[in-house]
């Protein structure tokens, strides 16, 4: 990505290109879940916020009777990944914006570099592991994921969750120049700890 497209009279914000990402991976990999009790009042708290404040809202989240999320547009979830992500790395570095980040990332060397693979990879795995209880995905499809990210050993409970981490964290080392080779060799020491 060119400056021109992270800036601030850009196309677009990172934020956008995480919550893009975050949509699109969790459609091709997430045929159905269960959210945690957490993420549901988040959500339950969020709209009511929004209905105060907007009374013709554009998106769906429907709730079953216990009050846990029956029905969400990933939208919704794309974007608390993204805003999320964007909350806490410019907490770690230190109230840094996220543009900013990305440009130093990009100029800086390798131990920087994997620092901010793992940090990334490590904000990603927290939040899927906020938002879901339970995930149902397509084996084959998760096993062709496994071979692209060299981690076909792997089969931990996880597993899904650590999926969706490395495809939205490789479309945000493209922004930073980290290939996909040198990401899953950054956090492979982290997957295989969690």
């Amino acid at each position: 990505m060119s400056d021109k497209e992270c800036g601030k009279n850009g196309v677009r914000k990172f934020s956008d290109i995480v919550a893009i990402s975050s949509e699109k991976n969790i459609n091709y990999l997430v045929y159905n879940a269960r959210f945690t009790s957490a993420f549901s009042y988040r959500i339950k708290k969020l709209i009511a916020e929004i209905r105060d404040v907007k009374k013709d809202i554009d998106f769906i989240a429907m709730f079953n009777t216990e009050g846990d999320i029956a029905i969400i547009d990933t939208k919704i979830i794309a974007d608390f990944i993204a805003d999320n992500y964007v909350v806490m790395i410019e907490k770690y570095y230190r109230s840094e914006k996220a543009f900013n980040i990305i440009k130093k990332v990009r100029r800086s060397n390798k131990k920087v570099r994997l620092d901010f693979t793992n940090v990334s990879y490590n904000i990603l795995y927290k939040t899927f592991d906020e938002i879901y209880r339970e995930i149902y995905y397509d084996k084959k499809i998760v096993n062709k994921m496994k071979i692209k990210y060299g981690i076909m050993e792997y089969s931990n409970k996880d597993l899904i969750v650590v999926l969706l981490s490395l495809t939205i964290l490789e479309d945000i080392c493209k922004q930073v120049d980290i290939d996909r080779y040198n990401m899953v060799k950054y956090v492979k020491e982290v997957i295989i700890r969690t």
